[in-house]
């Protein structure tokens, strides 16, 4: 019996991977080269081990039932945005999604045209944080001109602080925009709330999250321009894999509406 349930499973696989899209001769697959736990694991171009996250345990999934083999790289987030637009990347895996970044990649659409948020692999709040000893800040209170705002260029929350008119003083890494709050060289620092675990949070001098959060952001697997243009079928399998397989956390498996 053992037998033949094995022969109808590589049956099953055999009929998949012939009706999988076929895989671009060049694929290279991006990941920012900082922890966001649990969803990313360990720094700089390495993946810790042997445990490199659930974004990245989805990615190798998704990609090894079409039959692929990718190149994954780790690089800062500007560095990521700026490959994929000229195709020496052809998906970044967790990118949060706005309007400066759709001119330059590919999100998912529906047949209207609008992002196709159900293909979704998170969503994540960005909110000011702020030293937790200040007590000119409150539940509301927005920063204006006159101070400034620490966020990491490139990232999501770049654009998001320059729509506000907000002063912006920029750093390479999130870790560094909270060192700078606590040196009191920026005011507030604008990030999504999974940037900075609790520990990060509680080293003195304390640091918190102030409500309610600025936006909320929706991170996706955006493709090349051109890879989209060439493999359109490949590419929405890819999203399709990555978004199921997300569902299939035990962690999120309530929080996202369905992927089709």
């Amino acid at each position: 019996m053992r037998a033949v349930c094995w022969l109808l499973l590589s049956f099953a696989l055999l009929l998949d991977a012939a009706a999988a899209p076929a895989c671009p001769q060049r694929l290279r697959v991006g990941f920012m080269d900082r922890p966001i736990p649990p969803y990313l694991e360990g720094s700089g171009n390495r993946f810790a081990q042997p445990a490199p996250g659930w974004a990245v345990a989805w990615a190798r999934q998704t990609f090894a039932a079409l039959g692929c083999e990718p190149e994954w790289v780790r690089a800062p987030v500007r560095r990521l945005a700026q490959e994929l637009a000229r195709d020496d990347l052809q998906f970044i895996v967790g990118f949060a999604h706005s309007a400066e970044r759709e001119a330059l990649m590919r999100f998912p659409q529906g047949s209207d045209g609008a992002l196709d948020t159900r293909l979704n692999l998170g969503v994540a709040e960005v909110v000011l944080f702020a030293l937790a000893s200040r007590e000119d800040h409150g539940d509301r209170a927005e920063p204006g001109a006159e101070h400034p705002v620490g966020v990491v260029p490139g990232a999501v929350e770049e654009p998001l602080a320059r729509a506000r008119g907000w002063s912006v003083e920029l750093a390479p890494t999130h870790d560094a925009n909270l060192a700078k709050l606590r040196a009191g060289r920026v005011h507030w620092v604008l990030a999504p709330r999974l940037a900075f675990g609790v520990a990060d949070l509680q080293r003195e001098p304390r640091v918190q999250a102030l409500k309610p959060p600025v936006q909320r952001a929706l991170y996706f697997a955006p493709a090349s321009r051109w890879l989209f243009s060439q493999h359109p079928e490949f590419v929405q399998a890819v999203w399709l894999g990555l978004c199921e397989r997300s569902r299939q956390q035990p962690e999120l498996a309530q929080a996202g509406e369905p992927c089709r």
